[in-house]
């Protein structure tokens, strides 16, 4: 277990952490964001809370805001981090393409499942899925617990 320290801006009117978002390469703080903006100084976040950067070069270090330094206080964030390993098992190609086109799949094409089984047996390149089209095969294995 880790423990770190970080550095906030909270608001004080809806006491809620400052958060931002970005435009391009431009970092703005507002209220409503879940990104939490935090930093490793409270010397940093002291001078975010008092000076708002013009859009143009705001960045996630020196970021713009519509705030005055009297709406913001700087706020001291103790995060703990418990990590652990995790075994993550994914299909096999053949296991993606069988839940791709077999008989449960999303897209039921046992003419494609065919053709595409026998490239891969004679080690024709066959692209791995998308992230899109894998997670679409998780949710419908997660469903019916099945290749």
């Amino acid at each position: 277990m880790a423990t770190e320290i970080r550095y906030a801006l909270r608001h004080i009117k809806s006491k809620k952490l400052v958060g931002y978002w970005t435009c391009d390469d431009s970092v703005k703080l507002d209220v409503d964001e879940e990104n939490v903006w935090c930093v490793d100084s409270p010397e940093q976040a002291e001078y975010v809370r008092q000076h708002s950067t013009k859009y143009y070069n705001a960045n996630r270090d020196t970021p713009s805001h519509n705030f005055s330094a009297s709406e913001l206080r700087v706020v001291k964030r103790t995060i703990t981090i418990d990590e652990e390993n995790v075994r993550v098992r994914l299909p096999t190609h053949k296991q993606f393409l069988r839940g791709k086109y077999g008989n449960k799949g999303f897209r039921k094409d046992k003419g494609h499942l065919k053709m595409m089984l026998e490239l891969i047996d004679t080690n024709k390149k066959v692209h791995y899925p998308s992230w899109w089209e894998l997670n679409e095969f998780l949710r419908l294995k997660e469903k019916d617990e099945q290749y």
